[in-house]
């Protein structure tokens, strides 16, 4: 019996093992553009019940890569792969629900898989269910929940999480101001060369809105922002340098550079 018993799980991990390699033929060949290889790969797989092939067919199906898009079918997979728990097909369930996109627009509907993929930890559901809970959208508004969210998700490095943390915070209008917090959260997603965190970023140094004022540092983080193009920078970055001494313009341009070169490392 034992010798048997052996042999079925030998026989087991043997199949376990040749569906992984099999889905990573498939990841393999979807990465090079081959998506009717990929597509070979997967479907098996997805019809066996694997719930990450699954979660990549929805994916190939709300691209249109390699079969024709279909927002009802990628909706299908999406489905199949939340229903066993899969994270990431539960938030992108939710995302054809808030769009109503393969199935009928439902608010409640897409908290709900929200919730089911935030619960597990995936970043960009719980910033989605946070937003949700900001607005009143499909679950009563409370900002206490939408804190908890974003805040679970920025702990994780989302960057728009991050940033709306920041102006919840900074604002005063949903939430009691604490620009230390708005500060800590701005930063963070400034390092991560989010152009609209540096510019908000920068009006608190060259305000000091809560913070003590350091002008120089703000006009660094201006340059970072225009510098990529966001225009809504490109006002306050004269205004100040206008105000501003051509050592501490110097200064300021030095900083950002040393800022890049560390790859927002060092940034002051």
């Amino acid at each position: 019996m034992r010798l048997i018993q052996s042999a079925a799980a030998s026989l087991l991990l043997l199949s376990v093992s040749a569906q992984a390699q099999d889905f990573q033929a498939g990841l393999e060949a979807a990465q090079s553009g081959d998506y009717a290889a990929a597509l070979a790969e997967w479907r098996p797989l997805a019809e066996q019940g694997d719930a990450e092939a699954q979660l990549y067919m929805g994916r190939l199906y709300i691209n249109g890569d390699g079969v024709p898009k279909d927002a009802t079918e990628a909706a299908r997979w999406y489905r199949l792969a939340a229903d066993q728990g899969n994270a990431e097909a539960q938030k992108y369930l939710g995302d054809s629900y808030a769009l109503g996109a393969g199935v009928p627009q439902s608010f409640e509907e897409a908290a709900k898989w929200f919730r089911l993929s935030a619960d597990q930890g995936f970043a960009r559901a719980q910033y989605d269910l946070g937003h949700l809970y900001r607005t009143g959208t499909g679950v009563a508004r409370d900002m206490d929940q939408a804190i908890r969210f974003y805040t679970l998700a920025a702990e994780q490095g989302h960057v728009p999480a991050q940033y709306n943390l920041g102006l919840i915070f900074i604002t005063g209008r949903d939430w009691t101001k604490q620009p230390d917090q708005s500060l800590k959260w701005f930063r963070l997603a400034a390092e991560q060369n989010f152009a609209p965190a540096q510019h908000s970023l920068g009006v608190m140094l060259e305000l000091g809105d809560g913070v003590p004022a350091d002008q120089v540092s703000g006009l660094m983080w201006y340059i970072l922002a225009s510098d990529q193009g966001y225009d809504r920078t490109l006002a306050d970055r004269a205004k100040l340098e206008a105000s501003l001494s051509e050592s501490d313009r110097a200064e300021a341009l030095r900083r950002a550079e040393a800022c890049r070169a560390s790859a927002f490392k060092d940034c002051g």
